[in-house]
């Protein structure tokens, strides 16, 4: 986990800094019409989900599809290819 922490750590930074960087370009109007809190609020809720989206992936969907590719190979090796398909 000290992997996945890092990754996500680094992507959440990189992807906060180029949403930061955008913000700072628009034009007086927008931020002018715009509440600071609810920018904020959006920009955390943004990176929570991209930490969740990355967790979901990497201790859920990987795993799962791992298991199911070896279940899969096994009963090829073992009874056919037809077997293999079937699971």
């Amino acid at each position: 986990t000290a992997v996945f922490a890092q990754v996500t750590q680094h992507a959440i930074r990189r992807i906060s800094l180029r949403i930061f960087e955008h913000i700072h370009t628009m034009d007086l109007s927008f931020h002018l019409a715009r509440q600071t809190g609810a920018v904020s609020r959006t920009l955390d809720r943004g990176t929570r989900g991209i930490q969740f989206a990355l967790q979901a992936i990497l201790f859920h969907i990987f795993p799962t599809l791992l298991e199911v590719s070896l279940v899969a190979g096994l009963l090829a090796f073992q009874f056919g290819p037809a077997y293999g398909l079937v699971s």
